[in-house]
């Protein structure tokens, strides 16, 4: 078989394809392991290692980057109010994944805002208490897919259609969202439709895919919509030109179950007072313990026994401050 043919997708077999090719091109076994990576779709073999791990699994290195995710939330009904928070675990700081600005690219993270370098917090009440949970969870969610892949959400969907029309988008899409790759610029479609519905539509995916030549794959981790109501996510591509689905899928793979409103583990607690996280108040604390900056003097123009006034045809001039008294017009007039 020839090493053309091959499309590994576990470390091993890239390993496996680097040996034939060492031998097919006769070069040293490094540069083989770099095409064999970039084979399966990777930048590099060291991109390969770092998403696969050295043994085809993820590396083991616990994930030291806490973000806290913060919703309140108001029930008018039963008359109560409180907040919900979840501490969430990433390789990666949210801050090196995405902007602010960027927040609003996605619909699970566009109620979200800064509120230090460890915490997103929705500034908007919601209406329930279950609500504040689910909108927590789809956002862990996402922030999930975004540490695993480090691609980022864009509103660019043209980008990720064939021939940039939205017309020609795939046959039963839904709940989707467009991401690219901020190092290759390249683009892909996650599609998220419910799976009764997407296997009703399965001969006219594929039937799709063959004529743009698009790619169409699955990854075991159901995705970020609503895995518990049954959505399923799917990732779409150029087969030539878009994010090679491969990587992103073995990726993917190595996810935890999705973080649920089932499972909630999060805190619960009052909406006063309102919720700090370590990150924002080491910050303030290292702000307070810093010296303070040194007060300017308020700097003055002319005396301080008078004013200006513009005298006509004269121009700027200076006066006593104060009024002349009665007896000194007089005088002055005299």
């Amino acid at each position: 078989m020839s090493s053309e043919t091959i499309r590994p997708s576990t470390m091993d077999g890239i390993k496996r394809l680097a040996k034939l090719i060492k031998v097919e091109r006769g070069i040293q076994h490094t540069p083989a392991l770099e095409v064999a990576a970039k084979s399966a779709g990777f930048q590099n073999f060291k991109h390969a290692r770092n998403v696969l791990g050295s043994g085809g699994n993820r590396p083991q290195a616990r994930p030291d980057h806490p973000l806290y995710l913060t919703v309140y939330w108001r029930d008018k009904e039963s008359d109560t109010r409180g907040r919900e928070t979840l501490k969430i675990l990433l390789d990666t700081s949210w801050s090196d994944l995405i902007t602010p600005a960027q927040l609003d690219d996605h619909r699970a993270l566009t109620d979200f805002r800064p509120e230090g370098p460890d915490h997103l917090v929705a500034p908007i009440l919601t209406h329930s208490q279950s609500q504040a949970r689910r909108d927590i969870c789809a956002a862990a969610r996402t922030l999930q897919f975004m540490d695993t892949t480090k691609l980022r959400p864009s509103k660019s969907h043209s980008r990720a259609f064939p021939a940039g029309r939205s017309s020609n988008a795939v046959p039963g899409r839904d709940h989707y969202s467009v991401w690219y790759d901020p190092e290759t610029k390249r683009y892909l479609f996650a599609d998220e439709p419910y799976e009764i519905a997407a296997q009703s539509k399965a001969a006219e995916r594929a039937a799709w895919s063959e004529r743009h030549g698009f790619a169409i794959a699955k990854p075991s981790w159901p995705g970020m919509y609503n895995p518990d109501g049954g959505s399923w996510l799917y990732l779409i591509a150029d087969s030539a030109k878009g994010i090679p689905l491969a990587p992103i899928v073995a990726a993917l793979n190595h996810l935890p179950a999705p973080i649920s409103e089932v499972d909630w583990s999060g805190e619960s607690a009052p909406s006063m007072p309102i919720f700090f996280s370590p990150g924002t108040l080491a910050r303030i604390e290292a702000r307070a313990a810093e010296p303070p900056s040194p007060k300017l003097r308020k700097v003055t123009t002319g005396p301080r026994k008078t004013v200006g006034y513009v005298q006509t045809f004269v121009g700027p001039q200076r006066r006593p401050k104060g009024r002349m008294p009665i007896e000194v017009h007089a005088q002055v007039g005299t």
